[in-house]
């Protein structure tokens, strides 16, 4: 029987977003052609049971940039109508790896997820959950880049590593040097 204080909910007491590797390569490649402005994109997110997957699927909205700000030169509306409901932009002009206020009451409040993209990471992140009409809660939330999926233990026992003798070499003395042989027999082994 079901205890009746159970909610049989899942409680997760601070968010992680996990980011879709590719996503953190696209940043970086941007950064690296835009210098020290900022930039911005929107993508594909959505919430599991362990937390917020953001997806590789990403478009560069039309925008200005400058050493420190965006200026979208369309509507993000209409990409947030086509499911893009993650926001990340980049602060390379001073290494800061906090939202600003103005980020915080604008960018950040249009979009479920806000990710800020700093020196080849992402420094903070929030969700931005609507609890009324007018009261945004903003829950700042753990990054974790994905990688591709993990390999679980495989059987190796088919696989025999080759046993090579190891060679003794003579200087030009035409004498072995026994105190290196010990040094350099791992080294043939290994390369020759």
């Amino acid at each position: 029987m079901k205890d009746v204080w159970d909610s049989g909910l899942k409680i997760i007491k601070k968010p992680t977003i996990y980011v879709h590797p590719k996503i953190l390569s696209i940043c970086n490649y941007i950064q690296s052609r835009v210098g020290e402005k900022e930039f911005s994109i929107v993508v594909k997110g959505r919430w599991q049971e362990d937390g917020f997957y953001v997806s590789d699927k990403f478009e560069i909205p039309e925008q200005e940039v400058g050493y420190s700000s965006v200026d979208y030169l369309e509507d993000l509306t209409k990409y947030k109508m086509e499911g893009y409901n993650v926001i990340i932009h980049s602060h390379p002009f001073s290494r800061s790896s906090r939202f600003s206020s103005s980020d915080e009451e604008s960018i950040n409040a249009h979009f479920d997820c806000s990710l800020l993209y700093t020196d080849k990471k992402f420094d903070d992140a929030v969700i931005s959950l609507q609890l009324t009409e007018k009261l945004l809660l903003q829950v700042e939330c753990d990054v974790e880049i994905l990688f591709l999926e993990e390999v679980e233990e495989i059987d190796l026992s088919k696989i025999k590593e080759k046993y090579t003798k190891p060679v003794k070499y003579k200087s030009k003395k035409s004498r072995y040097l026994e105190d290196d042989f010990e040094y350099y027999s791992d080294y043939i082994r290994y390369f020759y």
